[in-house]
């Protein structure tokens, strides 16, 4: 297998990405492959996923786009042409925005686990949805299959609160600037008098 063809095997939503970006700024086909100093049929054959390019051809076309090369190879779109590099970034500097990730984890799971339970109670409930969740089509009764899909959100919120205690005891100085208020005052932090 030669090297193009791995690239496009590990960037698959490249050329809709390079055609969605050029979209956005009402670039022709040809005018893209001008800024970018790159043939016009060059271009159409990246967008139409003929011909896969080179990590050279990637970074022209992201600099002709006004992107950085990892926002092009992206599968996640975001705002501001923020890349996941700084998103992953802002995680591990910004305390408190950590810590809404994770609320949003946790909240996520529980959103789950009641959505579960509403559809199941109204009947809304796909046996498939079951299936798919203990991995395939199993020759169990409807209500042991969400039983079971039942239990393992109840395994994974456990987990997922266990991984984050963990992070809590060993960040706990850090971590307790986050959920504790400060007094003005003196700037120490004031603990909770009752949980």
């Amino acid at each position: 297998m030669n090297g193009k063809k791995d690239l496009s095997d590990l960037y698959p939503d490249l050329s809709y990405n390079i055609r969605a970006l050029r979209k956005e700024l009402d670039l022709t086909q040809k005018e893209l492959a001008e800024i970018a100093k790159i043939s016009y049929r060059t271009i159409q054959n990246y967008e139409n996923g003929v011909t896969p390019p080179s990590l050279n051809i990637i970074k022209k076309i992201a600099l002709a786009l006004g992107v950085s090369v990892e926002r092009l190879i992206s599968n996640y779109v975001f705002d501001n042409n923020t890349t996941a590099t700084e998103i992953l970034d802002k995680i591990i500097n910004d305390k408190v925005f950590n810590q809404k990730i994770n609320n949003l984890i946790l909240t996520d799971i529980i959103f789950d686990m009641v959505d579960l339970e509403m559809r199941y109670k109204h009947e809304t409930l796909d046996e498939k949805a079951l299936d798919n969740s203990i991995g395939g089509k199993n020759n169990i009764s409807y209500d042991t299959k969400y039983y079971l899909v039942k239990l393992l959100l109840e395994k994974r919120l456990n987990k997922t609160i266990d991984d984050l205690k963990k992070e809590m005891s060993k960040n706990y100085l850090n971590i307790r600037e986050v959920y504790r208020s400060k007094d003005n005052s003196t700037g120490y932090i004031i603990d909770k008098e009752r949980y």
